[in-house]
């Protein structure tokens, strides 16, 4: 039986599609996720009995292992558990104060970083220090942060392992082919989107764009300001920077901060 500390559908996050994905292929798994009060039954297709939404992001508790529990795989160490990492080692280690076997997702690990020679930053280099001791196994998403905790920490290399989020559920198609589904999606949603649809399909335009939940810390508006510098660099190319996100609603967070974010994103646009 394998128990993930996770969020989970019908929760809006990449780090429960992740969760999702991975127990489509298991037979005997359940999930303890965070308190929610989206409408469950509507959009939930797996049986009830295997999620319990009761963990706290405010207060994280460990849930009870029950008897039968191979192993217990730890969702995202940075985010969803809090700045603190202290809050997540502190959980990996009262796990394996009850013997149990104990894995961990990290959702991001950088590997292009100046802060040490392996590509981490001080901060991942501090906390994977500690952490990794304690872990059984330890999954990530790319061969750059696989071999970025490699060269860092050679003797645990055995644990670290690349299992890609949703990869496998994808059949192949071509870059051209992507381009087109993706701002045809957000065409239909967003009128500034589609009077520029021929210029988001032209190979001449240079796009920088990203994606994912509004939150400060993500600091999007960053991204309109190299923009603006690659456009004065190019002046004779068409440059669009297109951010495509959502707000993060949460019960630790102020909305507050992230709508006037929001409004400071919408004043980016210069109209063109």
């Amino acid at each position: 039986m394998i128990h993930f500390v996770s969020t989970f559908p019908p929760i809006v996050c990449g780090v429960g599609a992740y969760t999702e994905y991975v127990t489509r292929h298991l037979d005997h798994w359940r999930v303890t996720s965070f308190e929610t009060d989206e409408p469950r039954d509507a959009v939930v297709t797996f049986p009830a009995a295997r999620v319990s939404y009761e963990l706290s992001p405010c207060s994280c508790r460990l849930p009870s292992l029950a008897d039968g529990h191979e192993l217990v795989w730890l969702q995202h160490a940075f985010g969803i558990w809090g700045k603190d990492t202290d809050r997540f080692t502190d959980l990996v280690a009262q796990l394996k104060q009850k013997g149990a076997k104990t894995a961990a997702t990290f959702h991001t690990i950088h590997f292009e970083s100046g802060e040490t020679k392996s590509g981490l930053t001080m901060r991942e280099h501090r906390f994977m220090g500690a952490v990794l001791p304690l872990l059984d196994c330890v999954t990530v998403f790319s061969d750059g942060a696989c071999r970025a905790l490699s060269e860092a920490f050679p003797q645990f290399a055995a644990k670290i392992v690349v299992l890609r989020h949703g990869v496998h559920i994808y059949a192949a198609i071509s870059r051209d082919d992507a381009r087109q589904r993706l701002f045809r999606h957000l065409a239909e949603r967003v009128e500034s989107v589609a009077k520029i649809a021929k210029d988001l399909l032209s190979p001449e335009t240079i796009i920088l764009g990203n994606f994912g939940f509004i939150t400060p810390d993500k600091d999007p508006v960053a991204l309109y300001e190299i923009g603006d510098q690659v456009r004065k660099k190019l002046a004779g190319r068409r440059i669009v920077t297109l951010y495509a996100g959502t707000i993060a609603s949460r019960a630790d967070r102020e909305k507050s901060a992230t709508m006037d974010l929001l409004q400071q994103l919408r004043l980016a646009h210069d109209g063109r």
